[in-house]
């Protein structure tokens, strides 16, 4: 992200989004809480992390379809990104795209698609049988080795690393729609099952140090999160030190960076509603 844009102006979008997801959820009982970044900014800072330019949020996968069968109601200015809307889609997990306005655009899939504007990413939970059985980890390799290659077929062209870009080349004759269909089938092989793990597939590679108890995301609290509240697990403390360590530390200066490639739109500047 360029350093002309307004990281606050790009948060104050992200936070009606994440309230207009909000609204939808709580209408239909739909349960979700923050995520990686956005739990630790709602626990250490209140809210965003100063200099963070994306939200997070995670559901089980059944919350998740619920939410996709009910997801007009976020109205025509969004959409919801998946292998289902989006036939070219790029990612594990699921966005909520901001169609209009569009005061910002993601410029790394500008060649893909479009529909580029601000976003929420989701992250999906599934069940998983104890984190050290064998079956979880073969699942856990093969999804992380379809990621590896749905990462190389999409972004590894421009890698400054060679080997990167060798393996971009030999990606591209899996499409990914096959991709999508083993990921999908690894995922979802145990839900269903009445197992007493989750995992969420959609974040890092490293699955089986992720897979926490299921009651885990069940036990929600409210905490406040910029000028409302937002559900966080209440064990929000053990996630945080599994993923961040010494969560409350702010890290050195130089790593307090953005992560995202948003450049501004000039034609539709835009201003979010006031909530």
């Amino acid at each position: 992200m360029g350093d002309d844009v307004d990281v606050d102006d790009i948060q104050r979008w992200l936070l009606k989004i994440l309230e207009d997801v909000k609204a939808v959820c709580d209408r239909h009982d739909i349960r979700f809480c923050l995520a990686w970044g956005s739990l630790l900014g709602a626990i250490r800072h209140h809210g965003f992390i100063p200099w963070d330019d994306d939200i997070d949020i995670m559901m089980t996968r059944a919350d998740y379809e619920r939410f996709f069968a009910v997801r007009d109601e976020l109205g025509p200015d969004y959409m919801i990104q998946d292998w289902r809307t989006e036939p070219e889609y790029w990612n594990f997990h699921p966005k909520v795209r901001l169609l209009s306005p569009k005061p910002y655009t993601e410029e790394m899939i500008a060649d893909v698609t479009t529909r580029n504007g601000m976003f929420l990413d989701i992250f999906l939970l599934d069940e998983v049988p104890a984190p050290t059985s064998l079956s979880q980890f073969a699942i856990s390799a093969l999804l992380a080795g379809a990621r590896v290659v749905l990462s190389a077929k999409q972004y590894g062209h421009n890698d400054p690393h060679a080997i990167v870009r060798a393996l971009s080349y030999g990606a591209r004759l899996v499409r990914k729609s096959t991709l999508a269909k083993v990921m999908l089938w690894g995922a979802t092989r145990w839900d269903g099952a009445g197992c007493r793990w989750m995992v969420c597939y959609g974040g890092d590679l490293r699955h089986r140090r992720r897979a926490v108890p299921a009651a885990t995301y069940r036990d929600l609290i409210q905490v406040p999160f910029e000028h409302t509240q937002m559900p966080v697990p209440r064990e929000y403390d053990r996630l945080l030190r599994s993923r961040y360590g010494n969560y409350l530390q702010l890290p050195p200066v130089a790593q307090r960076v953005h992560t995202h490639t948003f450049v501004p739109n000039l034609d539709q500047p835009g201003q979010p509603d006031a909530s």
